[in-house]
């Protein structure tokens, strides 16, 4: 049987720091072990720099992103745009901000039932933990 989620059935983070985001745990609704983010994120907008412990999937259908890694001390920019797909793997420390002057619409695919992971806050990049809630809102964050 086909099973539809409505975007009003989603939990909405409308203050998240990359703009509107609307978030599914897959698990809750259908029965899969996948989360979805939708995101309009406005030009200059992003996410800090963070890490999961599973990997995560990036569908850009509208704009321009540059993506960020950070491999040891290297940080490393790709950019990506309408139609591009980005596979980060478990435990790549990454982030992306709207760099174009159009609104940046995609959708992260986290390959795990319940999202989280850890940003990596400040100047000395300090670790904290975070977990999406079951409900509307911002993502939890607590000291690691």
């Amino acid at each position: 049987m086909v099973q539809i989620v409505r975007r009003a059935a989603m939990y909405s983070a409308i203050d998240s720091p990359a703009g509107p985001a609307w978030m599914c745990h897959a698990a809750d609704h259908v029965g899969l072990p996948v989360s979805l983010v939708i995101n309009e994120t406005a030009p200059g907008n992003g996410t800090r720099l963070h890490t999961h412990t599973y990997d995560e999937l990036f569908v850009v259908t509208e704009g321009r992103s540059t993506f960020t890694v950070l491999d040891v001390d290297t940080l490393t920019t790709f950019e990506l745009q309408a139609g591009d797909i980005a596979h980060v793997p478990a435990g790549t420390t990454h982030g992306f901000m709207n760099s174009g002057d159009c609104p940046l619409r995609q959708v992260d695919i986290h390959l795990a039932a319940v999202m989280g992971g850890i940003a990596l806050d400040g100047p000395d990049r300090r670790p904290v933990a975070f977990t999406f809630p079951r409900g509307n809102g911002l993502p939890d964050l607590t000291e690691s």
